[in-house]
């Protein structure tokens, strides 16, 4: 379909994903996969490199090397192969529930250790979960970050939108049709999934965002637990 997958340096070089349609260039997206599980190494990472693709892997510092995670000579072997590592925070505690001390340790520890280890920038921060007040952003850009990554649902079609991005979150449910959607910028396709992200901001508001992935592992547990018959 003439669509141009892209890291951050070259969305640094963009005016606006809509703009360079307009002009007559590749329409452009961006692949983003988060916690850097081991999956990304061994399945993932395969089929961008067969297929030419690029793709941003947002790496939880703390986990890397735990079972199940990727390690730095992993993670060093993608960086070379043009895949672009970026930071996830330090140990995924979410940001919003942390003071400034806290949301800069999460930033800037997982920011220099990854420049230190695979010796290249990091100017993307992942927001863990997605939950975060607008101070994280500017703890962001003062430690060097150029643009945060939320999990807020939608498309980046200004030069406005690059510091603060929305996302397409695709699992495992969604099929084809879906992911086509996403690459055609169909909105009301999406009307759905945003109507019902809308209604749980609410409980996630009033719970917190500890308090609220607790209580939606109960419910999946207890529905799970009904399935097979208990």
């Amino acid at each position: 379909n003439g669509i141009k997958t892209i890291d951050i340096s070259e969305m640094n070089q963009l005016s606006s994903p809509v703009e360079e349609t307009q002009r007559g260039n590749s329409r452009v997206i961006m692949l983003t996969f988060d916690d850097g599980t081991v999956d990304h190494y061994h399945d993932v990472f395969p089929i961008l490199r067969e297929y030419g693709f690029k793709g941003v892997f947002f790496v939880v510092t703390g986990w890397v090397g735990l079972p199940g995670y990727m390690t730095w000579d992993q993670l060093s072997e993608m960086s070379q192969a043009g895949m672009d590592i970026q930071s996830h925070s330090d140990s995924h505690r979410f940001l919003s529930e942390l003071d400034k001390a806290g949301v800069e340790h999460e930033l800037r520890h997982s920011k220099e250790l990854i420049e230190e280890k695979l010796r290249i920038p990091v100017m993307a921060i992942g927001i863990p979960g997605g939950y975060y007040k607008r101070e994280t952003v500017d703890i962001s850009k003062r430690l060097g970050y150029r643009h945060v990554f939320t999990s807020r649902w939608g498309f980046n079609r200004t030069a406005a939108q690059m510091d603060v991005l929305k996302r397409i979150s695709i699992r495992t449910r969604d099929g084809l049709d879906f992911y086509r959607a996403a690459l055609e910028m169909r909105e009301l396709y999406f009307l759905n999934r945003r109507i019902k992200n809308l209604v749980l901001t609410m409980p996630k508001r009033l719970l917190g965002p500890t308090r609220y992935a607790e209580v939606r592992r109960k419910l999946f547990a207890m529905l799970e637990a009904n399935k097979s018959g208990w």
